[in-house]
């Protein structure tokens, strides 16, 4: 259903609930001009009230992405149609059948024209009840619509351990094709991986600078783990080309005196909207360039891009990717909680607001960077497919013209994606280009080439609790139609954040997981011969 729609299971309880409880309140306007239907009334308005009260506040997200998620998209409007229809002849039978039947078990005189108030209230709070377990129960077996990008103080992290170590095997799920997972502590949290070998690489730590890593030849051994660079306020991404590390450093993020810009427990509220400009007006990224010697240590590096605007810890400049043409490629993180008021940033006074939501493409000096497209929410990575062509995620949240979902991406120079203008669904207005297919998983990050692993032509996609395969069943590749995608959760129950994807061998991939600033994980996924 929701491939068809782009609603979550969650979204179609909500919207049922809600129609209920218009349907109540209307019942309670008609039957209150009845003599004695008052208090019916009172009871049936009191129910449907109630019942809208609790899923807005149970689900505030949910109800807040519905206008959005609708408009403009036939498919999910006309499946809230049948859902109004289904609803109102449940409530039409209830009153006509049921009540009579309530009224009988009471031995109380059957009346349909005058119910019985009794048995009003009893079917009337039953429907509610019903409609919040139904609520309860989809929410616990669906994904949240909303969570915020892997960032600063995230919790989720699993019992700590000796950095390196062998940790216990995560409460993670997994299905074929994967044979195994491993899982080693590291000692902070991850945000971006290269490799310099096969088995080796580096890690960049959100707050513990730089790490390299030697991965163990057998399961008793541990990961080999040192710490090559310091000196890195929040560091982001990461890339390696031609012997020269390159490393994404978001500087001191919200230097605001008294301000707290965890976007995980600020809302969007004014006084949000002046903390993230003040975190613009204060804040800005830079691309540090390392030389790497024989040993993988690392000699003093120098920024060879800077003045790159930070909106939100989660906000800012992502992960860094070598692209097919040997360029660099950073996506850059749009506004969060001025999305309501995009024409506020100009208070800022930044030093290139028109980086804002984009994929910058700039050389290995760091000279004349370009925009490569821009209308972007929050993409945390890219990937490229053996035609060069680039893919991404694009993490979910409002925009003016509606909900914008975690979108899949075929990202395409000169491009616009519309934020914070345009939704995913609703009338573009200044879009350019849509999705091929959206995601149920929130903060998405890692991305990378699924046939670089056997799994066929499609996407890894990691994010919050989960490790996707986007695939295709047959070419031609990407479809405008969407008709040939499917969506398989290779991992879920994963503690923190997947913020990095990166394939190793024929079948076996490494994956990054953020789960706190001190602490995050690396997993080791060897998947069946052939997928």
């Amino acid at each position: 259903m929701e491939a068809l729609t782009g609603i979550a299971a969650t979204g179609w309880v909500v919207l049922g609930g809600l129609i209920l409880a218009g349907l109540l309140v209307a019942r309670a306007a008609w039957v209150v001009r009845r003599p004695g239907g008052a208090r019916e009334a009172m009871i049936l308005a009191v129910a449907g009230v109630a019942l809208a009260v609790a899923l807005i506040l149970l689900k505030p997200d949910t109800v807040a992405h519905l206008p959005g998620q609708l408009a403009g998209h036939w498919k999910a409007l006309a499946a809230a149609v049948a859902l109004l229809v289904l609803v109102l002849a449940v409530v039409d039978f209830a009153f006509r059948r049921v009540v009579p039947l309530l009224q009988r078990a009471r031995r109380a005189p059957v009346d349909n024209a005058r119910p019985d108030r009794d048995a009003v209230a009893l079917l009337a709070i039953g429907l509610v009840v019903a409609l919040l377990a139904g609520s309860a129960l989809a929410g616990a077996l669906v994904v949240p619509e909303t969570a915020a990008p892997p960032a600063a103080g995230q919790t989720g992290a699993t019992p700590s351990a000796s950095p390196g170590q062998t940790a216990a095997p995560p409460a993670v799920d997994s299905v074929a094709p994967v044979d195994g997972v491993r899982a080693f502590d590291l000692p902070g949290g991850p945000m971006d991986l290269a490799m310099d070998g096969e088995r080796s690489g580096y890690i960049v730590l959100d707050t513990a600078g730089v790490i390299r890593f030697t991965l163990p030849v057998d399961d008793g051994q541990a990961l080999d783990v040192t710490t090559v660079a310091g000196g890195i306020d929040h560091g982001r991404g990461v890339a390696l080309r031609d012997g020269t590390l390159y490393v994404v450093d978001l500087g001191p993020v919200c230097a605001v005196e008294g301000a707290d810009c965890n976007p995980r427990v600020a809302n969007q509220n004014p006084p949000d909207q002046d903390v993230e400009i003040a975190t613009l007006a204060t804040t800005s990224a830079r691309v540090r360039a390392f030389s790497v010697d024989q040993d993988g240590s690392l000699r003093a590096g120098n920024d060879i891009l800077s003045d790159i605007p930070v909106a939100s810890f989660a906000h800012a400049a992502n992960g860094l990717t070598v692209g097919a043409d040997d360029r660099l490629y950073l996506p850059v993180g749009n506004v969060d909680w001025l999305w309501a008021a995009p024409d506020r940033v100009a208070e800022a006074h930044i030093a290139h607001p028109d980086w804002l939501g984009t994929v910058l493409r700039f050389d290995e000096s760091g000279a004349q960077p370009e925009v490569f497209a821009h209308g972007l929410r929050n993409v945390y990575e890219i990937g490229f497919d053996p035609d060069g062509r680039m893919w991404a995620v694009d993490n979910n949240g409002p925009t003016l013209g509606g909900w914008l979902t975690e979108e899949v991406l075929q990202v395409k120079q000169s491009a616009d994606y519309g934020y914070p203008y345009d939704g995913t669904y609703g009338t573009w207005t200044r879009r350019t280009d849509g999705p091929l297919w959206t995601s149920p998983h929130v903060g998405s990050a890692g991305l990378a080439w699924s046939d670089d692993v056997g799994l066929g032509p499609g996407l890894l996609s990691g994010s919050c609790g989960y490790l996707a395969l986007f695939s295709l069943e047959e070419r031609p590749i990407w479809p405008e139609d969407n008709g040939r995608w499917t969506q398989t959760d290779l991992l879920s129950r994963v503690p923190g954040c997947i913020t990095s994807v990166v394939p190793i061998s024929a079948h076996e991939l490494l994956a990054t997981v953020y789960g706190s600033a001190e602490q995050g994980k690396l997993l080791l996924v060897r998947l069946a011969d052939g997928g």
